[in-house]
Formats: C-alpha cells, structure tokens, sequence
C-alpha cells in the first residue's frame, strides 16, 4: 500500500506564519496573567496554594512564561484574531506547563497528574480581562468598531527607514541582534558568540548568523484644517475634517501600538500646530487634544506649507497626507516632490464628500463660498456636466502627480466606512511590500 502526502504548507510560508504570530500584540495584563502561572508552579513559602506545596516537586521555569505567551499568540491568530486573551493563556498552559512540572511522591500516591495540577491553577488564578480598560478611556474621537478591525493590521514602511530604538521595520544595518537575516562564511577574527553550530554540525564548515536590524518607523501626520474641510453634505454622516481627524486618530493609536512613533501637524495658510513625533503610549492623547481642538476657518496654501514641513520633519519617515487638496495642484505636486527629496515615503488621503463628487443637486441653489469665495446662485442642472468634467480633470491631475512620484493616492469619500477604507488599504499595502 503506498501513501502519498500532501504537503500544506511550504517551509517559507511556515517561517512567514511564525513570523505573524510573535508581531501580534499582547496587552499588559495577559503578560502579568501569564507570568503568575509558572511563578505558582515554584514552591516559595506562603506565596504559593496549598495544592503546589502538597504535589509538586519542581516548577516551571521563567521560560515557561514566555512559551505560554508564544503560544497564546498563536492561538489567537487560528481563532482569526490579532489580539491575545486571557481564554488564550489557559487553552495552551496544559500543553506548555505539563513537562514542566514535576510532581512528587504524594501526588503518585493519590494519582494526581501534571493536568490535575494545571486545572486546578487555571480556578486559582483570577481572570481580569477589564483591567486594561480601567486605565482611563481615550476621547470620543476613536472609534471602537473602527479600532478593533485595524488592530491587526501593521502599518509598514515600503521603503527601508533608518532609526534608533526596536520596532517592526526593516534596517539596512547588520549587527548581531534583533531577526535573523542570513549565514555568511566564517572569517579569521570573527565573533565565535555568532557561530551556528547546528550548520557546523550538518556541513563540517563554519558559519555566522547575520541579523536584519528591526527600526523604528515614525511617522508624520498632516492634517488639512482649511475652512473647506469643514463641508459636510446632507448625505454625509461627518464633515471631510471630522472624517480625517477620526482617521488620523485611528492611524496613530495603530502605529503606537506597533512602539512606533507618530507626529501631527495641522495647516491652513500656516501651520497651526505641530506637535514632535514619539512612541509613548500616552502621546496619543496629546494628538488627539490637538485633532479636537482644530478649527477650520481660514484659507489654505497646501504648497507652500509641504514645502515648509519639508524642511522641518528633519528624520526620514512616512508622511500621511490627510487634506482635499483644493488648491494649485501644480504646486500641491512641487511641494510633494519637496518630501520626496527629502526621502520621504508619502501617503496622500485624498479626503472629499459625496456631493463634490456626484454634484446631486437638482433645484436651484445657493452655493456657500469658503475661505474668502463669493456665495453663487447657480442652476445646478445646467452647470452638472461641466462640474463633473473639470473635478474629473483635478482628480486626474492629482492622481497622475501622484504616482509620478511613487507617491500612494487614497481616495475616500466621507460616506463610506472608514474601517472598510482604512483596512482594504492597509491590507494592500501589506500585500505589496513584503
């Protein structure tokens, strides 16, 4: 009888899984969860139940917490999730924590087993899963629907991006840390700490393992605050600045979470605020005070204020664009192309509302003039055809600049879902930079 197998996964696609799963997030309290079962495992005088002291000879080591976590990563992602729960930590402790205990002659006597043991932790210890929420809620601005779908999803830089602390992006230097990157040959002098001795096992030859610094990405949002912003249609659910600000607030608690840094500016003819990039969790309240507090009442001058921003966002990194663009396109494109001298990698989010898009009206209307433009009475059955042509022709214009410049064009209309917006992009991002 002969057996065919059938191979499921590739070893390239089993690194890349393995790969997905130690970058899924893990929230403090599911660390401290975790770390509370092997440290009751180890008999220590009144510090641990009775159960220990009675039946266990020896306990988990430190390490047992760390496979506890691994494996509660992995968990979670078969159950479609990015994030890890307490439900997670108990499903693999019996597998984790089995061989690491060892029981003694009391617990053979009564046949009491390692998974007896395991049990009856899993009772003993206390589930609080409302422990992270307890450290204070954010402002109304996020979304909780909308961040609990982009959670699990990384927002990673096409272009290397140099940096100084850890993060999720990949480094064009090679030192001996963070992620493996590849062999290279022994040479005389070099480091023997680096040596793989199950390669030298295998080939009888010497080789080193390089590793691929992981940096830290930061990132700069722009945020339009021009007195156009403020337009909001009777279809829209919220005004093109209040569709952007829900978007840059989601964007940044994103890219805090990876321990990535992100920065704001807001604009009109000047820049309004500008507030400095960081990786503190707690930065995300300062953004999001500034996003609320934006006003739009003034005129805008989109190029000359990337020229600007050009100058002063001094560190490479990903510039997030989150405007209309209702301005000189020749020189929105001159000022883009400032950030891509500067190296930059650039991210447009073209924000609009279904009206500027569609131009439903069909009565008679009064059109309100923003940022120093005259009010117009106008027929909009008569002017419908010339409108769409020539916002057809400032799309195009815009789009066409854009990817000249390797820049990523997003178009969003504020009544669509944000999530959806957010995550197809995202996703294909991801998809096209790996």
């Amino acid at each position: 009888m002969q057996f065919h197998v059938t191979p499921t996964l590739s070893a390239a696609e089993i690194v890349e899984l393995g790969q997905i799963v130690r970058k899924v997030p893990v929230a403090d309290h599911i660390t401290r969860y975790a770390l509370q079962f092997t440290r009751l495992t180890r008999r220590e005088k009144g510090a641990v139940p009775d159960f220990i002291q009675d039946y266990v000879s020896w306990g988990a080591g430190p390490r047992a917490s760390q496979f506890l976590v691994l494996g509660a990563k992995a968990r979670a992602v078969l159950h479609g999730r990015y994030y890890v729960n307490t439900e997670d930590i108990r499903a693999v402790a019996y597998p984790v924590l089995r061989h690491r205990i060892m029981t003694n002659f009391n617990a053979e006597a009564e046949g009491v087993k390692p998974d007896d043991i395991i049990r009856q932790l899993i009772e003993t210890i206390p589930v609080d899963e409302n422990e992270a929420e307890r450290s204070g809620k954010q402002p109304q601005i996020l979304d909780p629907q909308t961040l609990a779908k982009l959670q699990g999803l990384e927002l990673r830089a096409r272009s290397i991006v140099e940096g100084y602390v850890s993060g999720v992006h990949r480094s064009p230097y090679h030192g001996f840390s963070i992620e493996f990157a590849e062999h290279r040959e022994y040479a005389q002098g070099d480091d023997l700490r680096y040596v793989d001795w199950k390669v030298f096992g295998k080939t009888d030859k010497f080789y080193l393992k390089q590793y691929e610094e992981e940096t830290n990405l930061v990132s700069y949002m722009l945020l339009d605050t021009s007195e156009s912003m403020r337009y909001k249609s009777a279809d829209a659910p919220l005004s093109k600045l209040e569709y952007a600000q829900c978007m840059a607030a989601s964007l940044s608690y994103m890219i805090l979470q990876q321990q990535d840094s992100v920065g704001l500016a807001t604009f009109d003819n000047e820049v309004r605020s500008l507030v400095r990039a960081s990786s503190n969790p707690s930065h995300l309240r300062q953004l999001l005070h500034v996003m609320e507090n934006s006003v739009a009442a003034r005129k805008t001058q989109t190029g000359p204020i990337f020229h600007d921003l050009a100058e002063r966002l001094k560190r490479r990194g990903l510039v997030l664009i989150l405007s209309d663009l209702f301005d000189d396109v020749p020189s929105i494109m001159a000022g883009l192309k400032h950030f891509r001298h500067r190296r930059h990698e650039v991210v447009v989010f073209h924000v609009l509302d279904p009206a500027e898009l569609d131009f439903p009206f069909r009565q008679t209307t009064l059109f309100r003039g923003l940022e120093g433009l005259p009010d117009v009475l106008a027929d909009p059955p008569a002017l419908r055809r010339a409108y769409l042509e020539e916002f057809g022709k400032f799309l195009q214009a815009v789009k066409k600049g854009c990817r000249g410049q390797r820049i990523d064009y997003v178009q969003l209309r504020t009544d669509q879902s944000l999530e959806i917006a957010l995550s197809s992009y995202l996703v294909s991002r991801m998809n096209r930079i790996k």
